[in-house]
This record gives structure tokens, C-alpha cells and sequence, in this order.
């Protein structure tokens, strides 16, 4: 369950009532992973992209240099 709150919080019981430090805790936990996974796909989008342009650029300098 979530760090620090009571384990025997059951939130598929429809008549639990959370508290706002509830809800702030479990919204907190729930999306603690985004900016590390945020950047991470970023990283990995920025490496793909610079290896795209460097097989570019070799191609490029390949035609360049068959005309030449």
C-alpha cells in the first residue's frame, strides 16, 4: 500500500473517505516516476536523433563525394 498511511486503507471500499493528505500522499507516490522517466525518454529520443542526423550527414558527404 502507500508509505505511511494506514495499512488497512481499503480505497476500493466505497465508503472509505480519503483526507486530502491521503489524496495529496497517493498523488504524490503515484506520479513520483515522471520526471525520471520524463527525462530518460527524452535522453533516449535526443541519442536517437543524433545518430539519425550523423548516418545523414555520412550519406550526404557520400553523394558529395561521388560527384566530385
Amino acid at each position: 500500500m502507500l508509505g505511511g498511511m494506514d495499512q488497512r486503507v481499503n480505497f476500493a471500499d466505497a465508503a472509505y473517505e480519503p483526507s486530502d493528505e491521503d489524496l495529496q500522499r497517493l498523488a504524490r507516490e503515484a506520479f513520483e516516476d515522471v520526471p525520471r522517466l520524463n527525462r530518460e525518454a527524452l535522453d533516449r529520443l535526443y541519442a536517437e536523433v543524433r545518430a539519425l542526423r550523423a548516418q545523414v550527414q555520412a550519406r550526404l558527404a557520400a553523394r558529395a563525394g561521388d560527384r566530385g
